[in-house]
């Protein structure tokens, strides 16, 4: 047994326990030896909670695939129709200007092939502590967070290595050309339309995300 004083009136009290205090009256004053129980303090929800809330709107919707395309389609032709007036145009533009803007076109055919290399560099032990290595992680990152954060600024430094500069390199050679052939056309188109699809896909990609 245990003895116990009432919080009210000071009473001794003989309980099995502090548990059974707790619950067991004062044979004088009637009150729980423990003192009175304070009732329970229960948070009332809003009537504005017992509404299903709504969907937070998408911080970005998804690009349309029918815009997607349409840029892409109109990349392609942009690009063929610029060939087209260069071959047209014929001895009305320079032969350096068009040899330039050829070379550059061709230049975007590089882009996947650095790209590659760049990559393998980058995953490669040993070698991707060099130059190559870090240059290759750099740029794919910024391809990485620029795809996962829909953020267009990720994407100069690739730009700037995978087009920019074997674009900048072959315009320089091609304005050195002596004569505008079949196959610098033909290459020209063929880089022309790889370039307006990677603008086209960017564009809609990155301007429907804003």
């Amino acid at each position: 047994m245990l003895e116990v004083h009432c919080q009210c009136c000071g009473e001794k009290a003989a309980v099995q326990g502090f548990l059974a205090a707790a619950q067991t009256p004062c044979p004088r004053c009637g009150q729980l030896l423990m003192g009175a129980l304070e009732k329970g303090k229960r948070t009332v929800r809003p009537v504005l909670f017992d509404q299903t809330p709504s969907a937070a709107p998408a911080a970005y919707a998804p690009s349309s695939s029918a815009r997607l395309w349409l840029s892409v389609g109109a990349g392609c032709l942009a690009g063929l129709a610029l060939v087209g007036a260069i071959a047209c145009a014929g001895q009305a533009i320079p032969l350096h200007v068009r040899g330039a803007v050829l070379g550059a076109l061709t230049g975007v055919l590089w882009a996947p092939v650095i790209a590659l290399v760049l990559f393998v560099y980058m995953i490669t032990p040993v070698i991707n502590l060099g130059l190559a290595g870090v240059l290759g992680d750099c740029t794919w990152n910024g391809v990485s967070r620029a795809l996962c954060e829909r953020k267009i600024r990720h994407l100069v430094l690739p730009m700037m290595i995978f087009l920019v500069l074997p674009m900048a390199i072959c315009g320089y050679g091609g304005s050195k050309t002596r004569e505008i052939t079949n196959a610098a056309l033909v290459l020209g188109a063929v880089g022309a339309v790889a370039l307006g699809t990677i603008g086209g896909g960017v564009c809609s990609k990155f301007t429907s995300a804003n």
